[in-house]
């Protein structure tokens, strides 16, 4: 027997739907880093086709005035902290964690620059994940900024869980002092 052709050549009935042009090669990363790059873009489903731009708007704009607490103010203040937790706040813990697990190296940075400014065709030659690399490569202090901002959305469950474990020391604590047992205890040792 003979194999049909690949795509069910022939009628047209059962052929295989038109693909979308490809995504252009990696160009500059190596393959598992764009790989991996990839992965973490798959994460960004709601962010459009390239979510590059919009996920560097976000990023930027921690930094913004009126976007944080202003300098000199307790960052602890309940005011402080719901002003930072509100920007950004398309930025959950999540895109944050892999946003810090794929921030590029100054290295892959330079590296990206200087290809772009050799290809005629700039960053449309590159990659979906190089491209996006680059876009957030132009941000300054990039772990920074992640990291302050993660911190802040965790910031209200770590300090729910300390007052919590303060009121049930100070709990214990007045419990302690009231026991009868103990006040026995403590007069008996006094009396030695």
């Amino acid at each position: 027997g003979r194999r049909p052709a690949l795509g069910g050549g022939g009628s047209g009935a059962g052929a295989a739907a038109p693909r979308a042009p490809a995504a252009p090669a990696v160009k500059v990363l190596p393959l598992p880093r764009a790989n991996n790059v990839a992965i973490m873009l798959s994460q960004f489903g709601g962010w459009g086709a390239d979510p590059g731009p919009a996920v560097r708007a976000a990023i930027a704009g921690l930094g913004r005035a009126g976007e944080g607490p202003a300098v000199g103010v307790d960052p602890t203040s309940p005011t402080a902290s719901a002003s930072f937790a509100s920007a950004g706040t398309a930025l959950g813990p999540e895109h944050l964690s892999l946003l810090l697990q794929v921030a590029p190296k100054p290295d892959e940075i330079e590296a990206l620059r200087f290809f772009v400014a050799q290809d005629p065709d700039g960053a449309a030659a590159l990659s979906p994940p190089e491209r996006f690399l680059l876009e957030l490569g132009g941000l300054p202090r990039l772990t920074d900024k992640l990291n302050l901002r993660l911190l802040a959305a965790q910031w209200p469950a770590h300090a729910g869980a300390a007052d919590q474990a303060a009121a049930a020391l100070s709990e214990a604590c007045t419990q302690v002092e009231a026991s009868p047992t103990l006040r026995a205890a403590a007069a008996a040792h006094r009396r030695r």
